[in-house]
């Protein structure tokens, strides 16, 4: 996992949402890159740190929302747990305004 090497400001631990492929609508947050337009991501369930997500940037819609605890994990090179993405997509959903407001 390439943890460093962000691919135009993003960060780890930032939300993104698929917009193509099967999993559109799907949430999940950057845990890696990988060269300049592809970024590893997982969801806590069916993609964990063990089994990434390879995405192409273009395919995704990114959020300004990243979890702050994630994020020093994975640049301070500690391991991040699926149960970690669960819980900091949790909180992130909590934060997120509601459509329309």
């Amino acid at each position: 996992m390439v943890a460093e090497g962000n691919i135009a400001g993003l960060r780890p631990g930032q939300k993104v949402r698929s917009i193509q492929g099967r999993d559109r609508g799907h949430e999940y947050l950057i845990v890696g890159f990988e060269g300049d337009r592809f970024l590893l991501v997982a969801d806590g369930v069916k993609r964990t740190p063990a089994r990434l997500k390879r995405k192409n940037l273009r395919h995704l819609q990114v959020s300004p929302l990243v979890d702050r605890e994630i994020e020093q994990k994975i640049t301070g090179g500690g391991r991040v747990t699926a149960e970690d993405i669960r819980r900091a997509l949790a909180r992130l959903r909590k934060t997120e305004p509601e459509e329309g407001e």
